[in-house]
């Protein structure tokens, strides 16, 4: 069966989203010398329904991994269970699978939904909105905003997480240069899972922190930044300076509370173990908190949603065009 896709517009910028999963599968802009593909999405039906490499997806009600996809929340203790190849990692989440529908749509913007019914490990109801809008003037922006909503009778743990891959332009990563405003990296383990307690935490830079540091031609990085740098307005910002001069900006509003070592993070992915073009973009992913936050004690309180409740995670991707390429 084929998987139903909306279609934004604005200007010369065009935007696929597909319900499947809610992810962006196409971002083009229409350019005079001719069409740029800002997001690496899914090709086809085929690509979007495996869900493989995780293009552009929604991370809820968490991101990234849980140890041994094992937890444990207000005294009891949550198992998640083996995905199909026996890994356990319990990766990005319920809804990368799941089936939206569009409850409100125009030229230049859709909100869509689903319902994460209660499951072996997570056994809470929570709706997952989704708000995408679509701006084009002097530069093309996307914008995205994740709001899970606890519909049960009871706190429900909950994290958010978006996985955009960036495409390169003109170029390839060791012509690029990836900029973060970022205080801390996150040291992890050998299956990407953060050191218990304060040996997760690193020096990012020895830059001042009120700059944003460089790393350029990136590659071999499946890293989380955090103690993000606040660019202004509360927004954190990641910048990559394509091989062509293009710049790509992400900004994220920065979570109102919690531990600003483990709330409020970019987790950085180069691609190299993809099956399917490697390495030809880079995922740059606004997350509200760091990976295992499940089991973090600096993320306990933070991801507490009562009932009632919402947690949101806001994040802007915006493209700019070199004048040199203009």
């Amino acid at each position: 069966m084929a998987i139903h896709t909306w279609t934004l517009f604005d200007g010369n910028s065009e935007v696929v989203i597909s319900a499947r999963g809610g992810v962006v599968r196409d971002w083009v802009i229409h350019d005079k010398e001719g069409d740029i593909h800002v997001l690496d999405g899914y090709r086809n039906d085929k690509e979007n329904a495996q869900g493989s490499g995780a293009y552009n997806a929604v991370l809820a009600p968490w991101s990234n991994r849980i140890k041994d996809a094992r937890y444990t929340f207000n005294g009891c203790e949550y198992d998640l269970g083996a995905a199909s190849d026996g890994s356990r990692e319990a990766l990005h989440g319920l809804i990368c699978d799941a089936d939206f529908i569009s409850v409100y749509r125009s030229d230049r913007n859709i909100k869509i939904t689903t319902i994460v019914q209660p499951c072996p490990g997570y056994p809470w109801t929570v709706e997952v909105d989704i708000i995408y809008h679509l701006r084009h003037h002097t530069h093309s922006e996307l914008s995205m905003h994740i709001s899970v909503a606890n519909v049960c009778e009871d706190i429900a743990p909950v994290t958010l997480g978006w996985h955009p891959y960036i495409r390169y332009q003109g170029g390839t990563a060791e012509q690029a240069t990836l900029r973060l405003g970022a205080k801390t990296r996150i040291r992890s383990d050998k299956k990407l899972i953060p050191l218990d307690g304060p040996e997760a935490f690193e020096p990012a830079s020895d830059v001042p922190s009120s700059t944003l540091f460089e790393i350029k031609g990136p590659r071999n990085l499946d890293d989380a930044f955090s103690e993000l740098v606040d660019m202004g307005d509360g927004r954190a910002q990641a910048e990559l300076i394509h091989p062509n001069g293009d710049v790509t900006t992400l900004e994220m509003l920065l979570p109102a509370h919690g531990d600003p070592k483990g709330c409020g993070v970019f987790h950085i992915f180069t691609g190299e173990p993809l099956e399917k073009r490697p390495c030809e973009a880079i995922a740059i992913e606004p997350c509200l908190t760091m990976t295992n936050a499940f089991n973090r004690d600096e993320c306990a309180e933070f991801i507490a949603l009562e009932p009632g409740k919402s947690q949101d995670l806001f994040a802007t991707i915006s493209h700019r065009i070199s004048t040199t390429s203009e």
